[in-house]
Order: structure tokens, then C-alpha cells, then sequence
């Protein structure tokens, strides 16, 4: 493969990712576990959507290719709140605005 063929293939993956944000679906295919009354209250216009409340995360991933390989990676400051996403944070109470 050469570097054309490894952007191609990142483009896919990138669109895939977003894909997956905008459905509510986990890369296994899971639907993402529904927010909770007070978080979706404490939200900009209630949005009960993961991920894409302001959808600065939702364009993050970008693909940067070599001859060798692909890499899709979401804009430093995005990165931490997939982490978030993924990992969780410590428990506490959200109080609705």
C-alpha cells in the first residue's frame, strides 16, 4: 500500500467514528447507555445526545498517513473528554440550571 491508499483508509475510519457519535453507538455497535435526567437538564437546549452537545468532538478525528500506516486521532483538547467518555469520572451530582 502506498500513503494515498493508507489516507483513503483513514478518511473511512474517520467517517466511521462520526457515524458512530451521530447514531449513539459504541465501535461494537451498542447503543451508548442513556444520559441522566439531571445532565440532559443541565445541558444547552436539553440535548440528550452523547458527544455531540456542541459537536467540536464530533469533527476532532483526523487522519494523518504514511507509506506504512494510518493514524486517526482526535484534537488534542478532545482527547481528554473521549477519555471521559470512555472511562467514566468519579461519581457526583449534576443539579440542573
Amino acid at each position: 500500500m502506498v500513503e494515498k491508499d493508507w489516507k483513503e483508509i483513514g478518511g473511512i475510519v474517520r467517517e466511521e467514528i462520526k457515524n458512530g457519535m451521530t447514531q449513539q453507538v459504541d465501535v461494537t455497535g451498542n447503543a451508548y447507555p442513556p444520559l441522566k435526567p439531571n445532565t440532559v437538564a443541565s445541558r444547552k437546549g436539553g440535548s440528550a445526545k452523547r458527544l455531540i452537545d456542541t459537536g467540536n468532538l464530533l469533527e476532532s478525528p483526523y487522519p494523518t498517513a504514511t507509506a506504512s500506516q494510518v493514524e486517526v486521532k482526535l484534537g488534542p483538547q478532545r482527547a481528554q473528554i473521549g477519555r471521559y467518555h470512555q472511562e467514566g469520572i468519579r461519581p457526583h451530582t449534576i443539579k440542573a440550571k
